[in-house]
């Protein structure tokens, strides 16, 4: 761990901010406890050190200025505490005293069944996200001891190789960047630094209740383990950090695997070839998927559900699936592919009922996609004029198509549409009869020679 280096005012964190300076702006996620208490007093004392730093000239001057972040705080009042608006008044005190500007969000947080926790910390999270722009940073206040406590708890929970290397240093958030410039140091450190500046900060009184899994890791287990072997939160730390290099080698292999499997992203989801996939063993076929998942920002799959997809792959079954974080994983023609339920969803609603279409205009339907009508050509056959709706497919019709009864089961599994894309894709219908497929075909008793074509093309 390394070392706090102390003058008589301060203690400086000069090498984890320094690493920071690429940013141009500063976002400390301010809750007015120690440890982001310490975190803003040190950011602001460190960028006051370098705008008061000496140079030979002007031109100097302004080159070091271009260099130096803005700082401003991010207070997130979730409202789950009685005393949370004297401790957003305690915040911007404490700002307006060094002249930090604040942004203060309110949340509602809705447990919905995940956890008062976890709820809170995806409000927090989203706001944070919202807040920030692509050339940001969000300093945030976690240290050694938190660090011990994450990975303790993810072990509990059974993580992996990944969930070991617990919080990294940085990582992105949306468009900008976290960092956790404390993270080398204890919460003894922070509590020394506070006490030797004088800072004021907030107890939150929930951070005593045991039934909280955090507390009671952070006071029942922790200290037993200190009095122990008191040296555990260093050797704690020291874990994750080689965790973190393996996850990275294995984030590597990953990739690689990734294009051998013929990664792929067309108009009907994100696959794999699910013959090379398992071609792969076991463990690297489960490391390349849930990396593939992870670049979805999808939670990681337990162990039964990585079972569930490798009994997917095998079996290969068009109308299996498995609901993963709003995702589905679904397989069609020796692809497994990857659906967005959100994107389903609003496919679905897009041709609820049957919309009336202008013959000849291009058209938009919903955020399914757009009926596109081209150019005739002398020779090709076109869709005659008439009155038409477009709608989607319908049990039971059928057709004729070059002089054969045809339905539209069998014509959409001879062009390949996968089975979750059959009831969105539009049909064109001539009262109840079926006059054209967009982008496949026009119907014998509906089509003339040199009259306009029809194409057909998804949102993506």
């Amino acid at each position: 761990m390394s070392r706090l280096e102390t003058s008589d005012s301060n203690t400086s964190y000069t090498e984890a901010f320094a690493a920071l300076l690429a940013y141009r702006h500063w976002t400390v996620a301010f809750s007015g406890g120690l440890d982001s208490t310490v975190l803003l007093h040190a950011a602001y004392h460190y960028i006051q050190t370098l705008l008061k730093a000496e140079s030979t000239s002007l031109e100097a001057a302004d080159s070091i200025l271009a260099t130096i972040p803005t700082l401003t705080a991010i207070h997130i009042n979730h409202q789950l505490q009685v005393d949370s608006d004297n401790w957003e008044q305690h915040c911007q005190s404490v700002c307006d005293e060094l002249g930090v500007p604040l942004l203060i969000k309110k949340v509602e947080v809705q447990s919905e069944g995940k956890g008062l926790e976890q709820a809170a910390r995806q409000a927090r999270y989203a706001e944070f996200e919202a807040s920030l722009d692509i050339n940001s940073v969000l300093l945030m206040g976690h240290h050694a001891n938190d660090q011990a406590e994450t990975l303790l708890m993810r072990l509990f929970r059974g993580a992996g190789t990944h969930g070991a290397a617990a919080m990294p240093a940085q990582r992105d958030l949306g468009d900008s960047q976290i960092a956790r410039p404390l993270l080398k140091f204890s919460r003894a450190d922070l509590a020394a630094y506070a006490g030797l500046n004088e800072l004021r900060f907030i107890e939150d009184p929930s951070n005593s209740d045991d039934s909280f899994d955090r507390n009671f890791v952070r006071q029942q287990v922790l200290p037993k383990l200190e009095k122990r072997w008191p040296a555990v939160i260093s050797m704690l730390n020291r874990f994750s950090e080689h965790a973190s290099g393996d996850s990275e080698l294995l984030m590597d292999l990953a990739q690689l695997d990734l294009k051998a499997v013929g990664q792929q992203d067309d108009v009907y989801g994100e696959s794999l070839s699910i013959t090379e996939c398992l071609l792969l063993s076991a463990k690297r076929r489960g490391n390349l998927l849930r990396y593939w998942l992870s670049t979805k920002q999808i939670n990681m799959p337990s162990t039964a559900q990585m079972v569930q997809v490798d009994k997917l792959l095998s079996a290969a079954s068009a109308e299996a699936k498995i609901q993963i974080d709003g995702y589905r994983l679904c397989t069609y023609r020796d692809r497994l592919y990857l659906l967005c339920e959100d994107r389903l969803s609003r496919a679905a609603k897009a041709l609820e009922q049957a919309i009336e279409w202008p013959f000849g205009q291009t058209m938009a339907v919903g955020d399914l996609g757009v009926l596109h009508v081209m150019d005739s050509i002398e020779d090709g056959v076109g869709l005659r004029e008439g009155n038409y709706t477009v709608g989607t497919r319908r049990d039971g019709l059928r057709f004729r198509y070059q002089g054969m009864s045809r339905s539209l089961k069998k014509c959409f599994n001879e062009r390949g549409i996968p089975p979750w894309f059959r009831d969105y894709y539009p049909v064109i219908y001539a009262g109840d009869e079926v006059a054209a497929i967009p982008g496949i075909l026009i119907c014998d008793d509906y089509s003339l020679v040199g009259a306009c074509r029809l194409d057909w093309q998804w949102f993506q």
